[in-house]
């Protein structure tokens, strides 16, 4: 295989400025992919990773814009349009949560909490549409162990996962026929930036430690998984979820 087999695609990472997401962003970069970074906060990690990415010789571009906002949306997809007349991989990883007991929730952050992870995805792969079909572009989605099991005031967050996970597998069906692939990586808890305001995280982590294969579940190893997807090993491949958890969920 090619050190390099992305060389010439085009590829848009939501959320691709920090922790998952800029290691996926890095992956799909070092493979030779032009990677557009989608982010809405922080710009001084966003604006680190692509002089990181370019002093390395890969080719980048920033974009700011909030997935669960349509106007953003919109602005997201003409920037993509405006630079290349295909769309080769498509990796919705962007999120967003609020960590409450399921009483505790308002109808606002229900509708925030659905609008930007599931709604996202709806509006993103139309939007985009006309640039992913026809040549075998991939979606990938992110997902959370929250979609199946039980996890601490984790309700919303997933539901929503859960939601994205069947989404998925319909895009699957219902896009095969335009040559468009989607499937779905569920990592284990990541220690990322979103997490540390739990305050039972190290805890998940060192249960998660040692258990399955032992440590725990890293952002390379969530883009590892990406890129797997992504290539064309995986050109038979649809319609799944793809565990990352070094067997944590097994048992």
């Amino acid at each position: 295989m090619s050190a390099r087999p992305f060389e010439g695609q085009h590829a848009l990472v939501t959320g691709g400025s920090r922790g998952i997401g800029a290691a996926i962003s890095r992956t799909l970069a070092g493979l030779g992919a032009k990677v557009f970074i989608n982010y809405v906060e922080r710009d001084a990690p966003a604006q680190a990773l692509l002089a990181e990415l370019r002093a390395a010789g890969h080719q980048a571009e920033l974009i700011r814009a909030d997935i669960g906002e349509p106007d953003d949306v919109r602005e997201l997809c003409r920037f993509v349009a405006e630079r290349t007349s295909k769309l080769d991989m498509l990796v919705l990883n962007a999120g967003a949560t609020v960590f409450r007991h399921a009483h505790e929730f308002t109808p606002a952050h229900f509708d925030w909490v659905m609008r930007t992870n599931v709604g996202s995805v709806f509006t993103l792969v139309q939007g985009l549409l006309p640039l992913l079909e026809g040549h075998g572009a991939r979606v990938v989605t992110l997902s959370n162990g929250a979609a199946v099991r039980f996890m601490e005031r984790n309700a919303l967050f997933g539901a929503a996962k859960a939601a994205i996970e069947q989404l998925t597998r319909l895009l699957a069906v219902e896009l095969g026929p335009k040559g468009v692939r989607f499937n779905c990586v569920r990592p284990g808890t990541v220690a990322t930036d979103v997490l540390q305001v739990r305050p039972d995280l190290a805890a998940y982590l060192e249960k998660e430690r040692t258990r399955g294969l032992g440590g725990n579940t890293t952002p390379q190893d969530c883009a590892d998984a990406v890129a797997l997807l992504c290539s064309a090993q995986a050109a038979r491949i649809t319609g799944q979820v793809l565990v990352v958890d070094g067997g944590v969920s097994l048992g």
